[in-house]
């Protein structure tokens, strides 16, 4: 279970219909262990309670504050977890849109593939977006800095090498 669902992670990403629940839900439970650890696991299971009842795609409209900041947190831990897996940058007749890149097709919109260098910095930017949506939910370690180490080295096939990113 997860605060967010996979249509978040869609909507919040700007991915396609395309790219799968089945795609998308292992990440969302990885970066929800991480999002528990931030926020600590009493208020990630309060919201996770909260958003359950939210129906199915989930419509944060009228969730509290904390829930629709850490489903957006996750979702945004998610969108930077996969993108080495996603790998894809949507063309589309409208031109552009941040996100993936890979070679094909799925419905209207045309892939290429990114660079690792350039998932990288997406990476980061997602991982920076998500401490920005949590920043008021995440618990403080008592040193008065962030807990989030940010970082983390991805192997030759994609996988996170940090020892601080669970898998």
């Amino acid at each position: 279970m997860s605060v967010a669902d996979a249509q978040h992670v869609r909507t919040t990403g700007n991915l396609p219909d395309g790219v799968s629940d089945a795609v998308i839900i292992p990440h969302l439970r990885t970066a929800g262990k991480r999002l528990s650890r931030w926020v600590g696991a009493s208020a990630y299971a309060v919201s996770e309670t909260e958003a359950a009842g939210l129906g199915n795609p989930r419509d944060f409209s009228a969730a509290s504050s904390q829930t629709t900041a850490l489903a957006d947190a996750e979702a945004y831990l998610a969108l930077a977890l996969g993108m080495a897996s996603f790998n894809i940058v949507m063309t589309n007749s409208g031109g552009n849109a941040a996100g993936i890149q890979a070679e094909g097709t799925i419905g209207e919109s045309t892939f290429r593939y990114r660079n690792m260098t350039d998932i990288e910095k997406m990476q980061d930017s997602f991982i920076r977006q998500a401490e920005a949506a949590a920043q008021d939910y995440i618990a403080d370690d008592g040193g008065g800095g962030s807990p989030i180490g940010i970082s983390f080295a991805l192997d030759d096939e994609g996988a996170v090498i940090d020892e601080d990113w669970p898998e």
